[in-house]
């Protein structure tokens, strides 16, 4: 059986994940959760403000 390789750029990798990354977040307010007071939310939030735009597969705006 033959392997495929499929590459892309870091970048456009990450912001495939920025909107997922927000339905989390947005979740976890929706639950009540306090992001101040969740261990590892401060590196969370951090690395989610770091991506600077949506990815295509989930940009709902059209």
């Amino acid at each position: 059986m033959q392997k495929t390789s499929i590459t892309m750029e870091s970048e456009k990798f990450m912001n495939e994940w920025k909107q997922l990354l927000s339905n989390v977040r947005g979740a976890l307010l929706f639950s009540g959760y306090d992001v101040n007071e969740l261990s590892g939310m401060d590196n969370f939030i951090e690395e989610y403000n770091a991506i600077k735009n949506l990815g295509v597969l989930y940009n709902f705006e059209d």
